[in-house]
């Protein structure tokens, strides 16, 4: 727990100093149908039973150079 935590935190002030533009953006090759079929795992944790969340989306390989920070 106080593992994942630390991550929350360094993701947070990664956040900060990109928004500030104070850090450099590390831009990467980000395939964002493999991103977006994974974001489903983290928002069930957060939304409410009642809600379901139905992801449709080609499985062709979509790539772009982003910042996956910037991007979560």
């Amino acid at each position: 727990m106080i593992h994942s935590k630390g991550l929350w935190a360094e993701k947070l002030i990664r956040q900060v100093l990109d928004f500030s533009h104070q850090s450099k953006l590390d831009q990467q090759p980000i395939n964002l149908v493999l991103f977006i079929k994974e974001s489903p795992k983290l928002l069930e944790r957060v939304l409410p039973e009642n809600i379901d969340l139905v992801v449709d989306i080609s499985s062709e390989s979509r790539v772009v150079n982003a910042n996956l920070t910037q991007i979560q």
